[in-house]
C-alpha cells in the first residue's frame, strides 16, 4: 500500500484508530507514519480550529484541509485522518481520491449522539452548541454518507465494534 486516507464523521473514532494504528505499525509495519490532519492545520496555521473557523470561516478552512490533504496524497507510506467535513468539498474530493485506500469509518447517527453526550462536543466548530448536537449530527450524516460511500474503497461499520475490531478491521483493509 501506497498511502491511505480515513474519512467519516466527526465522534466515528477515527483518532482513536490513528492513534492505535500508528502504535501498532511502529512495531509491525516500519516505514508508515500515521497523520491527524486537524493537528497538523493546527501547527501550520499556529492556532486552534476554533479560531480557525471563528476568525477567517469554514470555507478558508477547508481550503487548507483540502491544500494538506493533497499534499500528503503525493506521498509514500502516510495514513492520514482526514476531518469530518473534508469531503464537503470538491477539492477535498478530489485530494481524496488521489489516496491508494480511502477507509470510511462509518458510525451511524444514533452512536454519534451517545458519544456527543458524552464528550465535549465544544471542541468540533460545527458542534459546538451542545442542545443541537443531536439534530446537527442528523443532518451532517445525511449529507456527508453519501459522500463517504462514493470515495470509500473500504467501509468499516464501527456501530457494534470495540476499538480493538476496528483496528483489526483497518488493518486488513490496508494491507489485503
Amino acid at each position: 500500500m501506497k498511502n491511505a486516507v480515513v474519512i467519516g464523521m466527526p465522534l466515528a473514532g477515527k483518532s482513536t484508530l490513528l492513534k492505535q494504528l500508528s502504535e501498532k505499525l511502529r512495531r509491525n509495519y516500519a516505514g508508515f507514519r500515521c497523520i491527524i490532519l486537524d493537528d497538523e492545520i493546527v501547527r501550520s496555521e499556529n492556532r486552534p480550529i476554533s479560531e480557525i473557523f471563528l476568525e477567517c470561516g469554514e470555507a478558508h478552512f477547508r481550503k487548507l484541509e483540502a491544500a494538506l490533504l493533497h499534499d500528503f496524497s503525493k506521498s509514500d507510506g502516510v495514513i492520514v485522518e482526514a476531518g469530518g467535513g473534508a469531503v464537503c468539498t470538491e477539492a477535498g474530493r478530489a485530494a481524496i481520491r488521489g489516496f491508494e485506500k480511502v477507509i470510511y469509518i462509518k458510525c451511524g447517527p444514533d452512536t454519534l449522539i451517545r458519544r456527543a453526550v458524552s464528550h465535549e462536543v465544544k471542541i468540533r466548530p460545527l458542534l459546538s452548541a451542545a442542545a443541537s448536537a443531536p439534530q446537527k449530527i442528523y443532518e451532517l450524516f445525511e449529507q456527508r454518507d453519501p459522500l463517504y460511500r462514493l470515495l470509500a474503497t473500504d467501509i468499516i461499520e464501527t456501530d457494534d465494534l470495540n476499538s480493538s475490531d476496528v483496528l483489526e478491521q483497518a488493518i486488513g483493509a490496508l494491507f489485503c
